[in-house]
Protein backbone atom coordinates (compact mmCIF):
# COMPACT_ATOMS: atom_id res chain seq x y z
CA UNK A 1 0.00 0.00 0.00
CA UNK A 2 1.41 3.41 -0.94
CA UNK A 3 1.84 6.24 1.57
CA UNK A 4 -1.02 8.20 -0.01
CA UNK A 5 -3.28 5.18 0.22
CA UNK A 6 -2.42 4.75 3.85
CA UNK A 7 -3.27 8.37 4.52
CA UNK A 8 -6.72 8.14 2.99
CA UNK A 9 -7.74 4.92 4.62
CA UNK A 10 -11.09 4.97 6.39
CA UNK A 11 -11.04 6.35 9.91
CA UNK A 12 -12.63 4.49 12.82
CA UNK A 13 -16.12 5.74 13.63
CA UNK A 14 -15.11 6.87 17.12
CA UNK A 15 -12.37 9.06 15.66
CA UNK A 16 -14.73 10.57 13.09
CA UNK A 17 -17.16 11.47 15.83
CA UNK A 18 -14.45 13.13 17.89
CA UNK A 19 -13.19 15.00 14.83
CA UNK A 20 -16.71 16.26 14.17
CA UNK A 21 -16.88 17.41 17.79
CA UNK A 22 -13.57 19.16 17.30
CA UNK A 23 -14.97 20.82 14.20
CA UNK A 24 -17.92 22.20 16.12
CA UNK A 25 -15.73 23.52 18.90
CA UNK A 26 -12.96 25.17 16.91
CA UNK A 27 -14.48 26.57 13.73
CA UNK A 28 -13.92 30.31 13.45
CA UNK A 29 -14.81 31.09 9.85
CA UNK A 30 -16.69 29.29 7.13
CA UNK A 31 -18.34 26.00 8.08
CA UNK A 32 -16.99 22.81 6.57
CA UNK A 33 -18.45 21.81 3.24
CA UNK A 34 -18.01 18.93 0.86
CA UNK A 35 -16.68 21.16 -1.92
CA UNK A 36 -13.20 20.50 -3.24
CA UNK A 37 -12.98 23.78 -5.21
CA UNK A 38 -10.23 25.73 -3.51
CA UNK A 39 -7.78 28.51 -4.22
CA UNK A 40 -4.61 26.49 -3.78
CA UNK A 41 -2.62 29.62 -2.94
CA UNK A 42 -4.90 30.28 0.03
CA UNK A 43 -2.17 30.28 2.67
CA UNK A 44 -1.53 33.55 4.50
CA UNK A 45 1.44 34.53 6.64
CA UNK A 46 0.59 36.93 9.47
CA UNK A 47 3.56 38.85 10.85
CA UNK A 48 3.03 40.54 14.23
CA UNK A 49 4.92 43.42 15.82
CA UNK A 50 5.96 43.57 19.49
CA UNK A 51 2.47 44.84 20.43
CA UNK A 52 0.83 41.92 18.62
CA UNK A 53 -0.46 44.17 15.88
CA UNK A 54 -0.75 42.63 12.44
CA UNK A 55 1.85 44.14 10.12
CA UNK A 56 1.15 45.33 6.60
CA UNK A 57 2.55 42.53 4.47
CA UNK A 58 3.57 45.09 1.85
CA UNK A 59 5.52 47.14 4.39
CA UNK A 60 7.07 44.69 6.83
CA UNK A 61 9.42 46.01 9.49
CA UNK A 62 11.28 42.88 10.51
CA UNK A 63 14.26 42.86 12.81
CA UNK A 64 17.03 41.14 10.86
CA UNK A 65 18.97 40.16 13.96
CA UNK A 66 16.15 38.18 15.56
CA UNK A 67 15.21 34.55 15.13
CA UNK A 68 11.92 33.60 13.51
CA UNK A 69 9.12 31.62 15.15
CA UNK A 70 6.42 30.29 12.84
CA UNK A 71 3.22 28.81 14.28
CA UNK A 72 0.89 26.60 12.22
CA UNK A 73 -2.63 25.84 13.50
CA UNK A 74 -4.51 22.58 13.15
CA UNK A 75 -7.74 21.23 11.66
CA UNK A 76 -10.83 23.45 11.98
CA UNK A 77 -8.72 26.12 13.66
CA UNK A 78 -7.18 29.45 12.59
CA UNK A 79 -5.04 32.28 14.02
CA UNK A 80 -8.33 33.82 15.20
CA UNK A 81 -9.22 30.86 17.40
CA UNK A 82 -9.02 32.10 20.99
CA UNK A 83 -6.34 29.76 22.31
CA UNK A 84 -4.22 30.16 19.16
CA UNK A 85 -4.37 33.95 19.40
CA UNK A 86 -3.43 33.71 23.09
CA UNK A 87 -0.38 31.60 22.25
CA UNK A 88 0.57 34.03 19.50
CA UNK A 89 0.48 36.91 21.97
CA UNK A 90 2.62 34.94 24.41
CA UNK A 91 5.17 34.16 21.70
CA UNK A 92 5.41 37.87 20.88
CA UNK A 93 5.55 38.96 24.50
CA UNK A 94 7.89 36.38 26.00
CA UNK A 95 10.33 35.63 23.16
CA UNK A 96 12.77 37.96 21.50
CA UNK A 97 11.79 36.74 18.05
CA UNK A 98 9.89 37.72 14.95
CA UNK A 99 6.58 35.83 15.13
CA UNK A 100 4.44 34.63 12.22
CA UNK A 101 1.10 32.82 12.46
CA UNK A 102 0.37 30.83 9.32
CA UNK A 103 -3.28 30.87 8.28
CA UNK A 104 -4.28 27.87 6.17
CA UNK A 105 -7.85 27.85 7.49
CA UNK A 106 -9.27 28.05 3.96
CA UNK A 107 -7.97 24.51 3.61
CA UNK A 108 -8.77 23.20 7.09
CA UNK A 109 -12.27 24.64 7.22
CA UNK A 110 -13.47 23.91 3.69
CA UNK A 111 -12.28 20.33 3.30
CA UNK A 112 -12.98 17.09 5.12
CA UNK A 113 -10.18 15.86 7.38
CA UNK A 114 -9.06 13.07 5.04
CA UNK A 115 -8.99 15.52 2.11
CA UNK A 116 -6.78 17.90 4.07
CA UNK A 117 -4.41 15.06 4.95
CA UNK A 118 -4.25 14.02 1.29
CA UNK A 119 -3.37 17.59 0.25
CA UNK A 120 -0.82 18.17 2.99
CA UNK A 121 2.15 17.80 0.60
CA UNK A 122 0.73 20.64 -1.52
CA UNK A 123 0.46 22.96 1.47
CA UNK A 124 3.96 21.94 2.58
CA UNK A 125 5.26 23.03 -0.83
CA UNK A 126 3.88 26.53 -0.24
CA UNK A 127 5.50 26.67 3.20
CA UNK A 128 8.82 25.50 1.81
CA UNK A 129 8.75 28.09 -0.98
CA UNK A 130 7.80 30.84 1.49
CA UNK A 131 10.65 29.92 3.85
CA UNK A 132 13.12 29.92 0.96
CA UNK A 133 11.82 33.36 -0.04
CA UNK A 134 12.42 34.68 3.50
CA UNK A 135 15.99 33.46 3.34
CA UNK A 136 16.54 34.86 -0.15
CA UNK A 137 15.21 38.26 0.96
CA UNK A 138 17.43 38.27 4.03
CA UNK A 139 14.53 38.20 6.52
CA UNK A 140 16.24 35.15 7.99
CA UNK A 141 19.94 34.56 7.48
CA UNK A 142 19.61 30.78 7.51
CA UNK A 143 17.24 28.08 8.71
CA UNK A 144 19.36 27.92 11.87
CA UNK A 145 17.33 31.00 12.86
CA UNK A 146 13.93 29.33 12.38
CA UNK A 147 11.66 27.50 14.83
CA UNK A 148 8.47 25.87 13.52
CA UNK A 149 5.66 25.19 15.98
CA UNK A 150 2.56 23.27 14.94
CA UNK A 151 -0.53 21.92 16.63
CA UNK A 152 -2.34 18.70 15.70
CA UNK A 153 -2.54 18.51 11.90
CA UNK A 154 -0.34 21.62 11.81
CA UNK A 155 2.34 19.64 13.66
CA UNK A 156 2.30 17.01 10.93
CA UNK A 157 2.43 19.76 8.31
CA UNK A 158 5.57 21.35 9.76
CA UNK A 159 7.09 17.89 10.12
CA UNK A 160 6.53 17.22 6.44
CA UNK A 161 7.85 20.71 5.62
CA UNK A 162 10.97 19.98 7.63
CA UNK A 163 11.57 16.83 5.61
CA UNK A 164 11.29 18.84 2.42
CA UNK A 165 13.98 21.14 3.78
CA UNK A 166 16.22 18.15 4.56
CA UNK A 167 16.04 18.67 8.32
CA UNK A 168 17.86 22.03 8.16
CA UNK A 169 15.31 23.89 10.32
CA UNK A 170 16.82 24.53 13.74
CA UNK A 171 13.85 23.42 15.81
CA UNK A 172 10.43 21.85 15.35
CA UNK A 173 7.96 21.81 18.24
CA UNK A 174 5.03 19.45 17.64
CA UNK A 175 2.05 20.03 19.92
CA UNK A 176 0.02 16.82 20.23
CA UNK A 177 0.58 15.89 16.56
CA UNK A 178 -2.49 14.44 14.87
CA UNK A 179 -2.88 10.68 15.06
CA UNK A 180 -5.76 9.86 12.63
CA UNK A 181 -4.25 8.76 9.30
CA UNK A 182 -0.68 9.26 10.57
CA UNK A 183 -0.23 6.33 12.91
CA UNK A 184 0.97 4.01 10.16
CA UNK A 185 2.02 6.54 7.52
CA UNK A 186 5.47 6.61 6.03
CA UNK A 187 8.02 8.42 8.14
CA UNK A 188 8.68 11.22 5.66
CA UNK A 189 4.97 12.08 5.59
CA UNK A 190 4.80 13.17 9.20
CA UNK A 191 6.83 14.75 11.97
CA UNK A 192 9.81 12.79 13.25
CA UNK A 193 13.45 13.27 14.24
CA UNK A 194 14.42 14.00 10.63
CA UNK A 195 12.10 17.02 10.42
CA UNK A 196 14.65 19.37 12.03
CA UNK A 197 17.96 19.54 13.83
CA UNK A 198 15.94 19.21 17.06
CA UNK A 199 12.39 17.94 17.36
CA UNK A 200 10.43 18.38 20.58
CA UNK A 201 7.00 16.76 21.00
CA UNK A 202 4.28 17.37 23.60
CA UNK A 203 1.67 14.60 24.01
CA UNK A 204 -1.63 15.38 25.75
CA UNK A 205 -4.45 13.41 24.10
CA UNK A 206 -3.17 10.10 22.78
CA UNK A 207 -6.36 8.08 23.11
CA UNK A 208 -7.81 9.28 19.78
CA UNK A 209 -6.61 12.63 18.48
CA UNK A 210 -2.91 12.82 19.32
CA UNK A 211 -0.08 10.55 18.20
CA UNK A 212 0.81 8.09 20.95
CA UNK A 213 4.25 6.95 19.88
CA UNK A 214 7.39 9.02 20.57
CA UNK A 215 8.60 10.65 17.35
CA UNK A 216 10.94 13.40 18.54
CA UNK A 217 14.40 13.75 19.97
CA UNK A 218 12.56 14.48 23.21
CA UNK A 219 8.92 13.59 23.93
CA UNK A 220 6.94 14.91 26.89
CA UNK A 221 3.86 13.04 28.13
CA UNK A 222 1.57 15.25 30.19
CA UNK A 223 -0.39 13.22 32.75
CA UNK A 224 0.48 10.05 30.88
CA UNK A 225 -0.39 11.70 27.57
CA UNK A 226 -4.08 11.06 28.06
CA UNK A 227 -6.74 12.77 30.19
CA UNK A 228 -5.60 16.22 31.36
CA UNK A 229 -6.41 17.41 34.91
CA UNK A 230 -7.95 20.70 33.77
CA UNK A 231 -10.16 18.95 31.22
CA UNK A 232 -11.88 16.26 33.29
CA UNK A 233 -12.69 13.57 30.69
CA UNK A 234 -12.94 15.94 27.71
CA UNK A 235 -10.77 14.45 24.94
CA UNK A 236 -11.00 17.53 22.73
CA UNK A 237 -9.97 19.81 25.58
CA UNK A 238 -7.01 17.50 26.21
CA UNK A 239 -5.96 17.85 22.59
CA UNK A 240 -6.18 21.65 22.63
CA UNK A 241 -4.92 22.41 26.13
CA UNK A 242 -1.37 21.70 24.94
CA UNK A 243 -1.44 25.22 23.47
CA UNK A 244 -2.05 26.59 26.96
CA UNK A 245 0.77 24.46 28.32
CA UNK A 246 3.24 25.93 25.86
CA UNK A 247 2.02 29.45 26.62
CA UNK A 248 2.40 28.81 30.36
CA UNK A 249 5.96 27.58 29.84
CA UNK A 250 6.78 30.81 28.01
CA UNK A 251 5.56 32.86 30.95
CA UNK A 252 7.41 30.70 33.49
CA UNK A 253 10.22 28.42 32.32
CA UNK A 254 9.94 26.48 35.62
CA UNK A 255 6.22 25.76 35.17
CA UNK A 256 6.65 22.16 34.00
CA UNK A 257 9.24 19.99 35.68
CA UNK A 258 9.83 16.84 33.64
CA UNK A 259 10.92 13.45 34.99
CA UNK A 260 12.72 10.89 32.87
CA UNK A 261 10.91 7.66 32.10
CA UNK A 262 12.60 4.75 30.42
CA UNK A 263 9.75 3.48 28.20
CA UNK A 264 6.54 4.74 26.67
CA UNK A 265 4.60 2.42 28.94
CA UNK A 266 6.33 3.94 31.97
CA UNK A 267 5.45 7.45 30.79
CA UNK A 268 1.82 6.47 30.34
CA UNK A 269 1.76 4.92 33.82
CA UNK A 270 3.70 7.93 35.21
CA UNK A 271 6.54 5.68 36.37
CA UNK A 272 9.69 7.80 36.44
CA UNK A 273 13.39 7.18 37.02
CA UNK A 274 14.29 9.24 40.07
CA UNK A 275 17.98 8.54 39.48
CA UNK A 276 17.89 10.69 36.36
CA UNK A 277 18.02 14.49 36.67
CA UNK A 278 14.82 16.44 36.06
CA UNK A 279 14.57 19.09 33.38
CA UNK A 280 12.22 21.98 32.70
CA UNK A 281 10.07 21.79 29.60
CA UNK A 282 10.50 25.00 27.61
CA UNK A 283 11.18 25.97 24.02
CA UNK A 284 14.78 26.96 24.74
CA UNK A 285 16.00 23.63 26.07
CA UNK A 286 19.34 22.48 24.62
CA UNK A 287 19.27 20.71 21.28
CA UNK A 288 21.19 17.89 22.93
CA UNK A 289 18.19 16.92 25.08
CA UNK A 290 17.05 13.35 24.45
CA UNK A 291 14.56 10.84 25.80
CA UNK A 292 11.05 10.37 27.16
CA UNK A 293 9.74 12.52 30.00
CA UNK A 294 6.68 12.57 32.22
CA UNK A 295 5.03 15.80 33.37
CA UNK A 296 2.22 16.01 35.91
CA UNK A 297 0.45 19.32 35.30
CA UNK A 298 -1.52 20.96 38.06
CA UNK A 299 -5.26 21.22 37.74
CA UNK A 300 -6.15 24.83 37.03
CA UNK A 301 -9.39 26.74 36.91
CA UNK A 302 -11.09 25.35 33.82
CA UNK A 303 -12.16 28.85 32.81
CA UNK A 304 -8.49 29.66 32.24
CA UNK A 305 -8.30 26.86 29.70
CA UNK A 306 -11.59 27.41 27.95
CA UNK A 307 -10.71 30.03 25.33
CA UNK A 308 -10.71 27.41 22.60
CA UNK A 309 -14.50 27.69 22.80
CA UNK A 310 -14.28 31.35 21.83
CA UNK A 311 -13.75 32.60 18.28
Amino acid sequence: MTGAARMIQMLPLCVLLVLQFLSDRLTTAEPATNTTVLDVTAVEYNFFDHNYHLMDKNNLTISGNKSLIVFVHGFRSSPRTGVVADLGKSLVQYTDSNVVLVDWSKWTQKLDYVDVVFRLPTVATYLVDWLYSLRDRGIVQSFDDVTLIGHSLGAQLIGYTGHRLNGTIKRVIALDPAQPNFKDSQKNERVDVNSAQFVMVLHTSTMFLGLREPVGHVDFYFNGGQIQPSCNSDTVCGHVVVLNYLADSLKNSNEFKAYRCQTLSDCEKKIVDNKEPTINMDIYMPNSTRGLYSIIPCKKNFRMYSRFFLH
